[in-house]
């Protein structure tokens, strides 16, 4: 098997592999080659996108820590963002509300939105915004796949409203 190849389990399913490391070492009368394969069957939970900017990252970071801003680059996650202290906030969706805590480190560069899940568990949106060596920034955003969707209808929403922010953070 190449790095690049799935492999068959006794399963019968097809599993590709999760990282791979393949090395070749050259003596004089040697060639050794290792490979190694790191493969996992359990299903991915959440999806990460980035994108680079020519924009400073505070310019950028200063629209993510504003809450309210959050409907104008990510309409699929709220249609209003109501401020109840520095941390909580209360999000409505489709006349759904929920609550929603907003999680700043400027020095850091990161933003999360963390709220209550269905499962009981607490997740959300992890952002990181870092500067790039030359100027400008680049903008990671991590987000969970909820029950109903898939990795590439969240990863296709995720691209969107990395170019929806970078289009707000312009203005």
């Amino acid at each position: 098997m190449d790095c690049g190849s799935a492999e068959e389990t006794a399963g019968g399913r097809e599993v590709k592999p999760r990282g791979c490391i393949e090395a070749v070492f050259l003596g004089k009368a040697r060639h050794v080659s290792v490979r190694i394969f790191i493969e996992t069957d359990m299903a991915n939970q959440t999806v990460t996108r980035a994108a680079e900017s020519d924009l400073e990252p505070d310019r950028v970071y200063t629209v993510l820590a504003e809450a309210s801003n959050i409907p104008k680059w990510a309409p699929v996650f709220a249609d209003a963002i109501e401020r109840i202290d520095d941390v909580n906030h209360r999000v409505t969706k489709n006349e759904a509300t929920f609550g929603m805590q907003v999680l700043s480190h400027p020095s850091a560069g990161t933003v999360d939105y963390i709220r209550d899940m269905p499962n009981g568990k607490r997740g959300g949106a992890y952002l990181r915004v870092t500067p790039r060596p030359l100027g400008g920034c680049s903008i990671t955003m991590t987000v969970p796949i909820g029950p109903n969707t898939n990795e590439s209808e969240v990863a296709k929403v995720l691209e969107q409203e990395l170019a929806d922010l970078m289009q707000l953070a312009r203005r």
